[in-house]
């Protein structure tokens, strides 16, 4: 997609989500001038190993200054930039839409739910049906990542896939309550995480939530392409209907 194609869609996504308003945007023509603009910002050049995991990047998430960022060059059709800021804008943005210590419970809770295997009736991310297997996904995808950050993916991937559907907005509702109240950081289904993030979501395009926590830095969040492992001697690469770049 080109420059003008990216700033169509992604204006579009942030119209239908509640953030057009609510998040800075940066687009870059490609990978070198999003590069660049790194370089310029820190005031260094960077390593070989980060200039090589920020190479397939599509889109990122910047914390400071609320800004989302998209490699146009990167973007291989409206469907996926589509899905992607709503990584960013639903997933690492809506995070934040917690104050620091419901942050914290949901994010413990989440990391808790690595081994949680409750399966969900239709999966609705390609080849996943627990939380179990999403977070082995996440966990080869990011392993540079700490537990909480790779958490943090795991909350955003499922909130890619926000529906609008207002049964599973009340049960967010319901189940966000009982992880609060309880201040405990209990396991969670792979159902009840996809109605937390359907809960967040309608949350922000009420304009009823805004940013809580605000981080102190810019470890910018940013989605990889994944396999979805079924065996530990099995992987299953996304299909054409479900295949995440580096974003």
């Amino acid at each position: 997609m080109d420059k003008a194609e990216a700033e169509q869609v992604v204006q579009t996504t942030l119209e239908e989500l509640g953030l057009i308003d609510r998040v800075r945007v940066l687009i870059f023509t490609d990978t070198k001038e999003y590069i660049d603009a790194i370089e310029k910002a820190v005031g260094q050049s960077l390593d070989r190993t980060t200039r090589e995991r920020l190479e397939g990047v599509q889109a990122a998430y910047l914390p400071v200054g609320q800004a989302i960022c998209v490699v146009a060059s990167q973007s291989r059709d409206p469907a996926t930039l589509h899905r992607c800021v709503k990584h960013e804008g639903l997933g690492h943005y809506g995070i934040n839409t917690f104050s620091p210590d419901e942050k914290r419970l949901l994010l413990g809770a989440i990391v808790n739910s690595r081994d949680e295997s409750s399966a969900v009736e239709t999966p609705f991310i390609d080849k996943v049906h627990t939380l179990k297997d999403l977070w082995r996904a996440v966990e080869s995808t990011y392993p540079e990542n700490s537990p909480q950050m790779n958490a943090e993916e795991v909350f955003a991937f499922v909130a890619e896939h926000a529906s609008g559907d207002m049964s599973r907005i009340r049960r967010g509702a319901d189940d966000l309550d009982d992880l609060l109240v309880d201040q405990s950081c209990a396991c969670l289904s792979l159902a009840q995480l996809r109605d937390i993030t359907e809960n967040v979501a309608a949350g922000i395009k009420l304009g009823i939530r805004e940013p809580q926590t605000e981080p102190q830095q810019n470890d910018a969040q940013y989605r990889k392409g994944v396999c979805y492992v079924v065996q530990e001697d099995q992987s299953l690469d996304q299909d054409e209907d479900y295949g995440p770049e580096m974003a």
